[in-house]
């Protein structure tokens, strides 16, 4: 469970800072919050900016798309939570800048359609002229990869059928004309019924065969083709380079955790049941369209912003307030010694490899409980309430030093599903659909309608005077068992006390079992797994000016065979000044909670070879420390 000093602010909100989001939009009385201060610091310089950019810079639409990449929103920094989240998850790039359209391809004269020679002519040309001009690139440039040209010949395909597609609706369209004059003696010329707009009623053969005409005519007026000229050939977009630019981004970032997994999955032969990410770069074969999309799947993964804010604090006091740091060991320690101080009860189920619905959050505690947020959503959700109202700061902090006790010392406060709640909603329905009634009834002029309406307004009234004595007696009973409890804390051996604050629970006893399901569900979930620890301290070490981590996997057995759960673990992989080391945390963190009185020496479970360990698979290849 989570350990906050309480001179932290808990402010749980729904503001959300981006890197990038202007600060403008934040009210002036949290401008000297610490939340804006560190996202403004961010936004001017981070991990992400620190880079190099890779981009062909002859390229000007790669250029663009890799701009667009460095200027997006890649902080989500609320006051209860911080995660390198995308606000934006999905960015794609085409094409269309070599695309040329040619106009007015077929002559429309009263009652005839046929081919505008001229511009059908260029069309064609232009087809050939990009296929010969492809030829000649190929020529001069011998050293370009298969995947590179694969997809130019990808757009020279896409032209063909363009052509073919163009001489197919052409040769049905003279067919459909044909028919409309010939066999159903149609009277509208070619322009008006390009202008029908054909709604319901019956269809004859003739309105079928206009609609036909006016689909296949309004295709083929024009077409867009790609006219590659030979020296233009380099701003042709491939998904090598689209793939180098976002390699180049994540690399060695938090988010390469992410991408080394996704590339290793696209040609794995056996697939992982772990997946912590939608594919992160794919074409799409409709809209020739590369997509890069930044969706994980972890569920709960924010980083608790009083946890950070703490955490940042004294990194800033130790090693000043520098946005980027060199010496990665050393602020390691200081944010090791940070994160014990505040946080020393962090849950990690130590057989949990890794897990999409239990991310680097859970391991603080049920804190949605407190707010009764759906973990997945962040948002209120009645179905992860416990108390009536949201915890407020101290309370939750409180709450999650020891929730059963916490709940059980305010029993007074619980969320009562059956016996207030649902009661609630059912008179809200009901008031409402009298607020409809008494509209309906003031505009109709049927006596009828209007006494069936009034009988349904007296049914609906009763039930409300039914269920508001209900409501009343669910706060009474509240009133009464804060009452009880208070006698209790100052006398919690009184027997007499005790017995009547059971028979006081009796009545709302389903509501109470409820709230304690769901207690105990929320505490069993609220552990993360090594995955969602070691992505924690490399965000730690990230959004604290290490830009260079990420987390791999490796296996504690130098023999192939024993690569299982029982050998894997996560590892936090990070660079200080120029040479690559590896830290243990899970077994930081272990043995540091089974000698909480011990002072551990970080510096011990930090390695700069990996002897005795195999890398996984999804890391072998992007691992910078090495067996």
């Amino acid at each position: 469970m989570l350990k906050i000093n309480k001179k932290f602010k808990f402010i749980f909100g729904s503001t959300v800072f981006g890197a990038l989001i202007p600060m403008t939009a934040v009210s002036c009385l949290y401008d000297n919050d610490k939340t804006v201060i560190f996202a403004k610091t961010f936004a001017k310089e981070n991990g992400f900016l620190d880079k190099q950019r890779v981009a062909d810079p002859k390229n000007r639409t790669l250029v663009k798309f890799e701009d667009e990449l460095y200027k997006a929103n890649y902080l989500t920094y609320t006051f209860s939570s911080i995660n390198l989240r995308f606000k934006q998850t999905r960015f794609e790039i085409n094409n269309k800048h070599l695309q040329t359209k040619i106009n007015n391809l077929v002559t429309i004269s009263g009652k005839t359609a046929t081919k505008n020679e001229t511009n059908y002519n260029q069309f064609k040309n232009l087809i050939t002229q990009t296929e010969s001009n492809y030829q000649s690139y190929l020529a001069n440039n011998s050293d370009k990869t298969a995947e590179n040209t694969n997809d130019i010949q990808i757009l020279l395909n896409q032209n063909k059928l363009v052509l073919n597609d163009f001489d197919t609706k052409f040769e049905i369209l003279t067919n459909l004309i044909n028919e409309y004059y010939k066999q159903n003696n149609g009277t509208k010329s070619l322009s008006e019924i390009l202008k029908l707009d054909f709604g319901g009623g019956v269809e004859t053969a003739a309105i079928k065969n206009e609609q036909a005409i006016k689909s296949n005519l309004s295709a083929i007026l024009s077409a867009t083709i790609y006219n590659i000229p030979l020296t233009d050939f380099n701003q042709v977009i491939t998904y090598q380079a689209v793939q180098e630019v976002l390699e180049n981004y994540v690399k060695d970032t938090p988010w390469a955790t992410y991408y080394n997994w996704f590339k290793y999955e696209q040609s794995a032969a056996s697939k992982s049941t772990f997946s912590p990410i939608t594919n992160m770069l794919r074409f799409d074969n409709v809209s020739l369209t590369y997509v890069i999309e930044f969706s994980p799947t972890i569920i709960n993964n924010g980083l608790a912003t009083p946890v950070f804010q703490s955490v940042w604090d004294k990194v800033q006091e130790v090693h000043g307030a520098s946005a980027k740091r060199t010496e990665a060991t050393k602020v390691l320690k200081t944010i090791w010694e940070a994160f014990w101080d505040t946080s020393n009860s962090y849950s990690v189920k130590g057989d949990l490899i890794e897990s999409s619905s239990q991310g680097m959050g859970s391991g603080f505690g049920p804190i949605h409980l407190a707010k009764g947020q759906n973990p997945s959503t962040g948002k209120e959700d009645d179905a992860f309430k416990i108390f009536d109202k949201a915890l407020d700061d101290l309370e939750a902090n409180e709450f999650l030093l020891n929730p059963t006790k916490f709940v059980n010392n305010n029993l007074d406060r619980i969320f009562l599903a059956e016996k207030e709640h649902n009661l609630k909603i059912q008179i809200s329905l009901k008031e409402e659909n009298i607020k409809a009634l008494d509209a309906q009834i003031a505009v109709s002029g049927n006596q009828a309608e209007i006494q069936q309406w009034n009988r349904e307004k007296a049914r609906e009234q009763r039930d409300i005077n039914r269920l508001k004595p209900q409501i009343a007696q669910a706060q009474k009973f509240r009133e009464n068992l804060k009452e009880i409890l208070s006698q209790l804390k100052l006398n919690p051996d009184n027997e007499t006390l005790k017995a009547q604050l059971e028979e006081l629970k009796k009545p709302y006893q389903s509501d109470i079992d409820l709230v304690f399901e769901r207690l105990n569900n929320g505490i069993k979930n609220s552990a993360t797994s090594r995955f969602g620890l070691a992505e924690l301290f490399t965000n730690l070490l990230f959004l604290n000016g290490i830009y260079k981590t990420h987390a791999i996997k490796v296996y504690k057995t130098t023999n192939p065979a024993q690569k299982n759960n029982s050998t894997a673990t996560y590892l936090v992989e990070f660079e200080d000044q120029g040479k690559w080391y590896v830290l243990d945390i899970y077994s930081l963190l272990s043995d540091a909670q089974k000698e909480r009185d011990k002072v551990f020496n970080i510096e011990s479970y930090i390695y700069s070879q990996l002897a005795g360990y195999i890398i996984d698979d999804h890391y072998v290849n992007n691992a910078h420390v090495t067996p």
